[in-house]
C-alpha cells in the first residue's frame, strides 16, 4: 500500500490539528433607495460595519429614488480583498461605497534552514544581514458603464493596493471610469508584486497589506442609467504558487499567523473539505514537529 498523500489530505489534517487558520473574515455594507424607511437613496443613509481588521463602508447623499450601493470586505491569514458595487436606475443621483481590508503582523523572522548551522551561515553572511524579496499578488477587475457619454453623467470604480515590507513599499490605485464622452470602461489587473530588503535573519519583520474598493456614480440629467464595479476580492496575498518569500537556500521563513510553513503560504480559503485518512497523522507526525511542511511536499512523489 503507497503512503503517498495528496496536498488536499495534507492541508486538511494541518488545520484539524491547529497548525493552519482556516478562519476568514467578512464585512459588508449596503443601502438602497428607501431602505430603512428613507423615501430616497439622498437622505444621508450610512451603513457602517468593522471587524478588528476590516471595514466596510456605505454612504448616499444628494440622490432621488433608484440607486443602490454595497462593498464588501474580507481576509484571513496572509490575505484581503474587498469589492464594491453602485448602480443608478433612477433620476439625477449620486452615490459612493466603499470596502476596506488591511492586516499587519510583526511576528515573522528569517530562520536558518534545516540541515545548516548557524555558524556555517553566519560564515556566509558575516554582516548578519541577508537580501530577501516579499513576494506577492494583486489581482481583480473594474468596470463602469453609462447609458450617457456626456461627461456630466460619471461612473467610477477604483481598487487600491498597499504592501509595506519593511521599508519597501508598493501602492498603486487603478481606476476605470466615464467621462469625458466614454460610456463605458473595463480594466482587468493582475499585478506581481515584488518587495526587496537587506534583513537581519533572527530579527522580527513586519509585514503589512491594505486593500480597498470604492465605486461611485452621478448623474444630473433624468433618464441616465449606469453602473460602477470595483473587485479587488481575488485579490492581494501572497504568491499562492511559489515560495512567499524569495531569499537564499540557507533560509526559510515560518510565520503560522500567515499560514505560511518552511516558506510556502497556505491560503486558508483553498481548505479542503475532505475525510482525513485514518493513518494520516501517524505518516505525518514527526514532519509536523519540524514544520517541514513544504519540504514534504517537494519529496512527495504523488
Amino acid at each position: 500500500m503507497s503512503n503517498c498523500i495528496s496536498k488536499a489530505a495534507l492541508v486538511a489534517y494541518l488545520i484539524s490539528a491547529g497548525f493552519v487558520s482556516a478562519e476568514t473574515y467578512q464585512t459588508s455594507a449596503s443601502a438602497s433607495g428607501g431602505l430603512n424607511g428613507n423615501p430616497v437613496c439622498g437622505a444621508a443613509y450610512i451603513d457602517t460595519e468593522t471587524t478588528p481588521d476590516g471595514e466596510s463602508v456605505a454612504v448616499y447623499t444628494q440622490a432621488d429614488t433608484g440607486c443602490t450601493a454595497s462593498s464588501v470586505a474580507a481576509g484571513g491569514a496572509g490575505f484581503v480583498g474587498a469589492s464594491s458595487d453602485y448602480n443608478l436606475t433612477g433620476n439625477n443621483n449620486s452615490g459612493f461605497t466603499r470596502g476596506t481590508a488591511s492586516f499587519v503582523t510583526g511576528d515573522l523572522t528569517i530562520d536558518i534552514a534545516d540541515g545548516f548551522t548557524e555558524a556555517f551561515v553566519s560564515n556566509l553572511y558575516p554582516n548578519g544581514t541577508v537580501e530577501v524579496t516579499l513576494a506577492a499578488k494583486f489581482d481583480g477587475s473594474l468596470s463602469a458603464n453609462s447609458s450617457s457619454a456626456n461627461s456630466l453623467s460619471v461612473f467610477l470604480s477604483r481598487a487600491r493596493g498597499l504592501v509595506v515590507f519593511g521599508s519597501a513599499v508598493y501602492e498603486e490605485l487603478i481606476t476605470a471610469g466615464t467621462d469625458f464622452g466614454s460610456a463605458s470602461d473595463l480594466d482587468i489587473f493582475n499585478r506581481t508584486i515584488r518587495l526587496t530588503q537587506d534583513v537581519a535573519w533572527g530579527a522580527p519583520l513586519s509585514v503589512q497589506m491594505v486593500v480597498t474598493s470604492d465605486a461611485s456614480g452621478i448623474s444630473n440629467f433624468d433618464g441616465v442609467t449606469g453602473s460602477a464595479s470595483a473587485d479587488a476580492s481575488q485579490t492581494l496575498s501572497f504568491d499562492p504558487d511559489g515560495p512567499a518569500f524569495i531569499l537564499p537556500e540557507y533560509f526559510t521563513v515560518n510565520a503560522p499567523e500567515l499560514n505560511i510553513f518552511n516558506n510556502r503560504w497556505i491560503d486558508p480559503r483553498s481548505a479542503p473539505a475532505v475525510p482525513i485518512p485514518a493513518s494520516l497523522p501517524w505518516l505525518l507526525a514527526g514532519a509536523l514537529m519540524l514544520a517541514g511542511v513544504a519540504r514534504i511536499r517537494r519529496k512527495s512523489s504523488c
